[in-house]
């Protein structure tokens, strides 16, 4: 029989107690009787080096001197991982047996929860992270013994998937997890808020009826410790029935030609667009990708006519019924507003969107920095989605990239979310006899931008329209741009270009025309101001946010800039020559 280690430490203490007062008896007859001095005897004494030096009997059992005998136990204070082994020795402490292996009964404190250990020392850890304590006690003595704590560590994972899962008020999701690293592989799922809604034994979850973001969570059974997650955001843009592994993002225009548009939308890999004139929607074009954004072509579409579209996930709606109608082939009657810097989710930009759905238009054009600060995916709804819903479903934006856009891989997301006809961040549409080019001012010296440039300009058109980011010319902090005047600003006189609108710098500023071509800094679109400038080319500059809208006939392109109250701060007509 063992004594485990209170037992241990009341029995040595006890006997140690024992052996003091037997000690203090004897002293107590030697002296005692001798001290009268007896006919005739010698007085005895019992030398004082002769006596133990004993501690106080409440002395805690682990505050106790080594005992002569005792044992030590190598390694000490060992860490392993849950399962891990490791041997185990225990040597005498005694002077002339000191580091010799003694032959030893080995146990576990905390019993079976604690491990196990063979005849031989060898520990194997429980699945079950914590300190435990391993006795070895000598088998010829039991009274010498030694003890050692184990620390067991956790290195095991829990991998739930999907890790992300976004869900409708009440919607449903399956969840699975992989145990990996640890010999229990079993675990319990639970949500991490108490509101967060429900999970089954098997992983199904409900989601709650409250819009926000919540986690659910696998635990490991034997090992409290090892967690893994996925987060769940319920939201109200989506319905009961429908699952999307990435930020949704309902559908919206991407490109809108004469004879064509194209559907975006981002969910999951599935989805079908249901299209056709006016209200019928007859035509069914499925749209499966390995990917979550979706950009679906509909072609062989005829020039200024409406059509109607939804989006269909797993039999169930995605966002609004929505109407867009396609560019005219031939003529030049149109409208279209422009703009840059506009994506911060700020209260500005906000508001000028809401001036801009008071106003008709067919489209828009975005001389960069589209989303701030990098460019970044997760920057994308606050920068753009959430400000233009209730535009982008009817009318299409064309955007090209700033400096801001491409800081987070090269711009890697805006080629994700907007629709690029060639891959390029530069490129052109008509609308009507209206030649639209849009170009990638962040590289203004690439050979083959140039090339492309002066390709398009050649194209027959009765208006030609530039826009790009970076200004050739500015009165306001930054300047003009000498790549773009050295670059591009002689192609767009040599081929009459009529209009360039820019951004970059943060407010409103318009040119005389200069050799022909009139340029607009429509840099107000909702990042914060800066302060302008003026100099011989002004005609006007204001600190101040704003969108231009233009007006187009066959003879004049009729401008306006308008503020944030919707009040009209420049006006200004080209007239095409004879």
């Amino acid at each position: 029989m063992y004594l485990d280690l209170k037992e241990r430490s009341r029995f040595l203490s006890n006997a140690r107690f024992m052996s003091i007062l037997s000690i203090v008896a004897a002293l107590f007859l030697v002296v005692g009787c001798g001290g009268g001095g007896g006919a005739g005897g010698e007085e005895e004494s019992v030398p004082s080096a002769a006596l133990p030096s004993a501690p106080p009997v409440n002395t805690p059992a682990e505050d106790l001197p080594a005992s002569p005998g005792s044992l030590s136990i190598q390694p000490e204070g060992a860490r392993l991982p849950v399962g891990g082994q490791q041997h185990f020795s225990a040597t005498d402490t005694l002077p002339d047996s000191e580091g010799i292996e003694s032959d030893v009964a080995w146990r576990i404190e905390e019993g079976e929860a604690g491990g196990s250990i063979t005849n031989d020392g060898i520990y194997t850890a429980p699945a079950r992270p914590g300190t435990y304590h391993l006795i070895a006690t000598s088998r010829s003595d039991e009274a010498r013994w030694a003890a050692t704590e184990v620390t067991v560590i956790s290195q095991g994972a829990i991998r739930v998937q999907p890790a992300a899962r976004f869900l409708g008020p009440g919607g449903k999701a399956r969840f699975s997890a992989e145990v990996t690293e640890t010999p229990d592989k079993t675990f319990f799922w639970s949500v991490r808020e108490q509101e967060g809604g429900a999970i089954t034994e098997e992983g199904e979850y409900t989601a709650p009826t409250a819009a926000g973001t919540y986690h659910v969570t696998a635990t490991g059974r034997s090992d409290p410790s090892l967690k893994g997650e996925a987060a769940v955001t319920v939201s109200s843009l989506l319905p009961k029935g429908i699952a999307c592994s990435a930020s949704p993002r309902q559908p919206y225009l991407a490109w809108v030609s004469s004879q064509s548009a194209v559907i975006a939308w981002r969910c999951s890999p599935g989805g079908t667009v249901r299209w056709g004139l006016g209200e019928e929607r007859n035509e069914a074009l499925p749209d499966r990708t390995v990917q979550d954004q979706h950009f679906a072509l509909l072609s062989d579409l005829t020039p200024e006519t409406t059509y109607s579209y939804e989006v269909e996930i797993d039999g169930e709606r995605f966002g609004p019924v929505a109407t867009f109608t396609t560019a005219p082939a031939q003529g030049s009657e149109s409208s279209f507003i422009a703009f840059a810097d506009s994506g911060t989710g700020s209260v500005h930009q906000k508001r000028l969107a809401e001036v801009m759905k008071s106003r008709s238009f067919d489209f828009a054009l975005i001389a960069g920095d589209v989303i701030y600060d990098k460019g970044a995916d997760s920057e994308y709804d606050r920068g753009y989605f959430h400000p233009y819903a209730g535009l982008i479903d009817r009318l299409p934006f064309f955007p090209v990239p700033g400096n801001h856009d491409i800081v987070t891989d090269g711009g890697k997301p805006f080629k994700q979310n907007f629709y690029l006809p060639r891959g390029n961040f530069y490129y052109d549409f008509f609308w009507g006899e209206t030649h639209v080019i849009g170009l990638d001012s962040n590289k203004v010296a690439d050979p083959a931008q140039k090339r492309w440039l002066e390709t398009a300009l050649k194209a027959p058109a009765r208006w030609k329209i530039v826009y790009f980011h970076h200004p050739a010319f500015s009165s306001a902090e930054y300047g003009d741009t000498p790549s773009v005047q050295l670059h591009w600003v002689p192609l767009f006189e040599q081929y009459g270009v009529d209009l360039v609108f820019n951004g970059h710098a943060h407010g409103y500023e318009r040119t005389v025309p200069i050799n022909g071509v009139t340029y607009v800094v429509t840099g107000g679109g909702g990042a914060p101001l800066y302060p302008v400038g003026r100099n011989e080319r002004t005609v006007i500059s204001s600190a101040t946010h704003e969108f231009v809208s233009v007006d187009v006939t066959a003879d004049t392109l009729v401008l306006k800039a308008i503020d944030i109250t919707g009040a009209v701060i420049d006006t200004f007509q080209i007239n095409r020559p004879e």
